[in-house]
């Protein structure tokens, strides 16, 4: 049961909140603006009521313990010898009290003595009874003025009842208490409008303060939910442009791979060409040339000698441009068996020992991926060849984060080596470019005193998801 009333009040919870965060700034503020208003109203409204009841009480009661002292007391002396309130006395405040400005005020009246004993009382069966002095009554024998208003429960007429003290003229001390009840019908009329008055200043008040605050309000909601539209409107475009852009990324993409594509296949065809063509037909020239042997010593022999070795040097040149541009049968191998075959390759056609410090490669990649990286390494080791010549180049490739790294380097440091020489090579260009068209990157990394080192990044897992 008290999970049950723990999920309610949490759902009550969540509701409240969603419900609150489902308003706006100027409804939100309408709700507490209010809120507050109200209840600073209804506090101010009933304090200020109170202090004009306090105030107007006060004054009353103060009138009230004038008349006493003015007019009753210079009566009621005989009480401060220990006498008996004489009967001339009595009679004279029978006549005060019997006065119309008087009568029209005041309803009773009763003095009692410090004992409780009524010394007067319009009430004359009450002279001469003794009653237990009341709060009010020993405050006033203490010398205070106390006032409070009497509300009959069945509705009769509202009394103001005052406690008074009566002094001694020949000494400083009191003889009696007169108790005296006042008519408030009209002083209630008075109270309550001056309470309606009250409230309703307060209330104007409270109201122009809560328009003026939310006119500020919701001129600033307006103009953030106009800047919150505007935004909006900005982010949809932004959206908008940012997919735009990355569909035509996705293009530029897919057609540099194209090209990289087309132009390896390019590149096979023209190995295959050249070695179908021109290298076949100076093959067979060269069979032919040894075929026909001249005599030894004449013109003939000396051209023949001249013509075979320019054959030769063209057929060398021949498969070199087709061992360039062909790459081994890597179609059906793996990445790792593929980078294994280009290393052995190197060092079957070099006799250059390769050492490879580093062999972390991911289990597949796209085939595009696997060919630069094969044309990357082949292009870096040749390079070390001819430039360095008689050093073991170094080699370590490595993948992280769905990028294969690759670097070559010469093995040879404190060489100083041109720039030029290093840059300006066209396969290295175009070596790049095929690099960079699928998305990775190619640095040539050349301190002095430092072998120079030819690294590579080529992206294969955004490939794979395209």
């Amino acid at each position: 049961m008290a999970v049950r009333k723990e999920n309610h009040g949490d759902r009550l919870q969540a509701r409240i909140i969603a419900f609150w965060g489902g308003l706006s700034l100027t409804r939100q503020f309408i709700l507490i603006g209010f809120a507050v208003v109200f209840l600073g109203m209804t506090v101010i409204g009933h304090w200020i009521a109170t202090r004009i009841a306090a105030e107007v009480q006060h004054g009353d009661s103060v009138a009230t313990a004038l008349f006493v002292d003015s007019f009753m007391a210079p009566h009621l002396q005989a009480l401060a010898r220990g006498e008996p309130l004489p009967e001339t006395n009595a009679a004279a405040l029978d006549r005060l009290l019997q006065r119309d400005a008087v009568r029209s005020r005041i309803v009773a009246v009763t003095i009692r003595l410090p004992d409780g004993t009524v010394a007067y009382s319009t009430r004359k069966d009450l002279i001469g009874r003794t009653f237990e002095l009341d709060e009010p009554t020993r405050e006033a024998f203490r010398g205070d003025v106390i006032a409070g208003f009497e509300v009959p429960q069945d509705g009769g007429l509202p009394l103001l009842e005052t406690h008074s003290p009566v002094w001694s003229e020949s000494e400083p001390r009191i003889v009696a208490v007169a108790e005296i009840y006042e008519n408030a019908g009209m002083l209630f009329d008075d109270l309550a409008r001056a309470r309606t008055d009250a409230w309703l200043i307060t209330g104007i008040v409270a109201l122009l303060m809560a328009m003026a605050l939310y006119g500020v309000v919701a001129r600033g909601s307006r103009t953030i939910a106009a800047q919150r539209a505007a935004l909006a409107g900005q982010v949809e475009a932004l959206s908008e442009a940012l997919w735009t852009n990355e569909e035509l990324r996705e293009r530029i993409e897919q057609s540099a791979r194209r090209a990289v594509d087309c132009n390896e296949r390019f590149l096979r065809r023209l190995a295959d060409g050249l070695r179908d063509g021109p290298a076949q037909l100076v093959g067979l020239a060269l069979l032919r040339l040894d075929g026909w042997k001249p005599p030894s010593g004449s013109l003939e022999a000396t051209d023949r000698s001249a013509v075979r070795s320019a054959l030769a040097a063209v057929l060398e040149d021949v498969r070199g441009i087709c061992g360039d541009l062909h790459m081994p049968e890597i179609d059906g191998l793996s990445l790792r068996e593929a980078v294994a075959f280009t290393i052995l390759d190197h060092e079957h056609r070099t006799g250059a020992p390769v050492n490879v410090q580093a062999m972390d490669l991911p289990a597949a990649v796209p085939p595009l991926v696997k060919v630069c990286l094969c044309r990357f390494l082949k292009e870096g080791l040749n390079g070390t060849v001819r430039i360095g010549a008689g050093t073991s180049p170094r080699l370590s490739v490595r993948h992280e984060a769905g990028v294969v790294i690759a670097e070559v380097a010469d093995g040879e440091t404190g060489r100083d080596r041109s720039p030029e020489r290093i840059t300006g090579r066209l396969s290295l260009t175009g070596l790049s470019d095929r690099i960079e068209g699928l998305g990775g990157t190619m640095d040539i990394i050349h301190r002095p005193g430092e072998a120079r080192r030819l690294a590579a990044r080529l992206p294969y897992r955004r490939m794979d998801r395209a």
